[in-house]
């Protein structure tokens, strides 16, 4: 992942090691660095899915996720419904709240 080579790469730009600059996002954020990318991907998708109608399997590459069963798995996880329900409720106005 992204944020794993990131983070193995710090050292060419910053005195800390790579367990410190996880240990210190844990500090801020309250997530690893997987759960953060994971976040990310997430809020993007969600945007993308808002205001474009792009397939969830376009969306999925586009945040980074090839195989677009895992970025429906990734997805309910972070927000209890699937992409799909997600657009659905976001185009009909159904409240939304994170599980």
């Amino acid at each position: 992942m992204e944020i794993q080579v990131y983070l193995a790469e710090s050292h060419r730009f910053a005195p800390f090691s790579s367990y410190y600059l996880a240990r210190c996002l844990k500090k801020y954020t309250g997530m690893s660095p997987l759960q953060y990318l994971h976040h990310l991907q997430v809020k993007r998708a969600k945007s993308l899915l808002e205001n474009t109608g792009l397939s969830v399997a376009e969306i999925g590459r586009q945040v980074g996720i090839d195989n677009v069963n895992y970025f429906i798995r990734m997805f309910r996880k972070q927000t209890g419904m699937t992409p799909g329900q997600y657009r659905t409720a976001r185009l009909y106005g159904i409240p939304y709240s994170t599980p």
